[in-house]
């Protein structure tokens, strides 16, 4: 079976990126400096040849893939399993904020831990579990084609781990900034990683 080219976007800056409150799957609509970006990524995918699209179905990341795959005559197929986490009570606060109403508890580097899951949230488990199963069946239905997929910080990471066939731990490391570009190739023999967080379009 022929590999199958996976290019992995993360949707534009929001006001809650910039604000540096936790989205999760509340829809916030891109700010200008995100929909700049996301025209970056249209310069830099202008001459790639794309045989598919999917995102999530968050507006900021569907406008995201609208943006940047204007001109390839391709319609982008929306899928909710491609969400962000769901953060429950979470959602609109600032990591600040959940660390004093955590008292007691160590929350690492992010809230996003294993073994914390916020009230109405979900646990990482399950984001990792429906990413993958996402993947899965865009691998399969595009043997040989190149496909841009639209996402969020989390469903990357979660990408990450699931493609790569590593410790949802490593999520902890992985820089995911608004706009980058993150490339994949998925061969029968295994996935091999091209490239990682590639802002170099933005600069």
């Amino acid at each position: 079976m022929p590999s199958t080219r996976l290019l992995l976007v993360r949707h534009g800056e929001t006001v809650w990126n910039r604000e540096g409150l936790l989205q999760g799957q509340a829809d916030v609509p891109l700010s200008e400096v995100g929909r700049a970006q996301a025209m970056a990524v249209a310069a830099a995918l202008r001459d790639e040849r794309l045989d598919a699209a999917y995102a999530s179905d968050l507006g900021r990341a569907m406008e995201t893939a609208q943006i940047c795959l204007s001109g390839h005559g391709l319609v982008v197929v929306p899928d909710c399993g491609l969400r962000e986490r769901n953060f429950g009570v979470w959602q609109g606060k600032s990591r600040a904020e959940i660390s004093a109403e955590m008292t007691g508890r160590d929350l690492g580097l992010t809230p996003g831990n294993l073994d914390i899951v916020p009230e109405g949230g979900e646990a990482w488990d399950d984001v990792q579990a429906r990413v993958a199963a996402v993947l899965r069946q865009i691998v399969s239905r595009h043997a040989g084609q190149t496909v841009v997929v639209v996402g969020h910080g989390g469903s990357l990471r979660a990408s990450f781990c699931a493609l790569l066939g590593v410790s949802a731990e490593v999520r902890r490391s992985l820089r995911v900034d608004n706009g980058c570009i993150c490339e994949f190739d998925v061969r029968p023999e295994g996935t091999y990683l091209v490239r990682w967080n590639d802002t170099h379009h933005m600069e």
